[in-house]
């Protein structure tokens, strides 16, 4: 479908009647000939689109049509920018003198998507619900989160963290994944799966970590420093004794323990960098699995 006359208006496909109607009225006067400063061409082409689009979203026969041909649980990233928060910006800021928490509220849904904030926006300034304004925005980000990503906490939280980072096709492959496998599913194996193929998340710092220790002028300040590294890449040392160093000598300073767990016994820092290296090498391997 070429036309999305949700986003022309700038408000959620859920937003109700009311919400449509002060979005189209906003933005009507936004473009009003008498208001306009810009491109007159510009003006009569944005006003077609938005009556177009009221036309559509405001008739309930229309806009059940027009709802059956889209995919409403498909996640689409959206522009950074949204012409109905302009449209209100004048009206917010008087608001906002009254309630200035409003800014990181309204500002916290608009990191997640434009819209959510815009509809936000509208829906409190319809409604004048101030004294459950924070109840309200915990609503609207809830529903639209779960809408796309499911209802597993874990999921929603590794989804607003990918959002917040601005890791957008990374955020459009959980939709996809959910829609896939839906909520029930563990977790890790779809924030597991993400992390991998699109080099994000925990992943991300993995995989940054070992490049750094296969430079080829990579090297530890201190045992700790390399204990630390060797942790993060889900390693593990033990300081050899002196019964172990001939064995160790032997084994290229290091040596996997009996146990065959991932530990190692180890020397010095040099013997350490060369068990991170393996554990870099293992990781990024991983890859291509």
């Amino acid at each position: 479908m070429s036309k999305d006359y949700y986003r022309t208006l700038g408000v959620l496909d859920n937003a109700e009647n009311i919400v449509i109607k002060a979005a189209y009225k906003a933005l009507a006067q936004r473009y009003h000939p008498d208001k306009w400063t810009g491109n007159k061409g510009e003006a009569t082409r944005r006003m077609y689109e938005i009556n177009e689009a009221y036309d559509v979203l405001s008739d309930p026969v229309k806009r059940k049509a027009f709802d059956s041909q889209r995919d409403r649980n498909a996640y689409q990233p959206e522009p950074d920018e949204n012409e109905l928060n302009s449209s209100v910006d004048t009206v917010w800021k008087s608001v906002i003198e009254f309630f200035p928490d409003l800014i990181d509220i309204a500002g916290q849904l608009g990191k997640i998507s434009k819209s959510l904030e815009s509809s936000y926006k509208i829906t409190l300034l319809e409604q004048k619900e101030w004294n459950s304004r924070r109840e309200l925005a915990h609503v609207f980000e809830t529903q639209f989160l779960e809408r796309y990503f499911g209802t597993n906490k874990k999921i929603i939280e590794y989804v607003k963290t990918l959002i917040f980072s601005d890791e957008r096709e990374a955020v459009k492959a959980v939709n996809q994944a959910v829609n896939l496998l839906g909520s029930e599913v563990d977790p890790s194996v779809i924030i597991n799966k993400i992390d991998r193929d699109w080099n994000v998340g925990a992943y991300r710092q993995k995989h940054l970590l070992a490049t750094e220790i296969l430079n080829s002028g990579a090297r530890f300040n201190s045992i700790d420093q390399a204990i630390e590294f060797i942790t993060k890449l889900e390693g593990s040392v033990t300081k050899s004794t002196q019964k172990d160093r001939y064995a160790l000598i032997q084994k290229d300073r290091y040596a996997v323990t009996r146990s065959g767990t991932n530990t190692v016994l180890y020397l010095d820092k040099t013997a350490l960098l060369e068990y991170a290296k393996k554990l870099a090498n293992d990781f990024l391997a991983k890859k291509s699995i």
